[in-house]
């Protein structure tokens, strides 16, 4: 998750990624780690789940072994479940988890994996599926779209 610059006011933020509901609500605030994830990953993926409005009832956490996927409470941000990443996102690269890879790509593939869930163009039953539908996520994706690197401020979301 990018901060700020030095040229960007100190409350704006940027959100790796965001996915859409069908009717353009904010559902889903992704963060990418290519690295291991750091432990105040999750922190700052909460800053940034924070710093929309309105707030999305979920936020992600993907790093190169697990995507964490967290559920707002009301209160904060509680991890609802676990997926492997590798055996999600070789879905959508088969190299996946054999070779090296950046942020921008990792990025991709989870927007890729978002899409395939909301629309299912490439699989009818899109790897983890499942377990979003258990959790709520897949029906809210559903006919939904994504932006990536999106600026958060003080403002509302277009």
């Amino acid at each position: 998750m990018n901060t700020t610059s030095p040229s960007e006011p100190r409350e704006t933020k940027i959100a790796d990624l965001l996915a859409y509901d069908a009717g353009g609500q904010p559902v889903l605030v992704v963060d990418a780690k290519a690295r291991d994830v750091p432990p105040e990953a999750v922190e700052q993926v909460a800053d940034v789940h924070e710093a929309i409005q309105p707030r999305p009832p979920y936020a992600m956490l993907v790093g190169p072994a697990e995507i964490v996927l967290f559920a707002w409470n009301g209160s904060g941000l509680v991890e609802v479940a676990r997926l492997d990443t590798t055996s999600i996102l070789r879905e959508y690269d088969t190299e996946f988890g054999r070779k090296r890879i950046f942020e921008d790509y990792l990025i991709w593939l989870t927007e890729a994996w978002l899409h395939d869930i909301a629309y299912r163009w490439k699989s009818p039953f899109p790897p983890g599926v499942d377990l979003l539908k258990r959790v709520g996520l897949a029906d809210r994706l559903a006919g939904g779209t994504t932006r990536s690197e999106v600026k958060l401020g003080r403002s509302p979301l277009p």
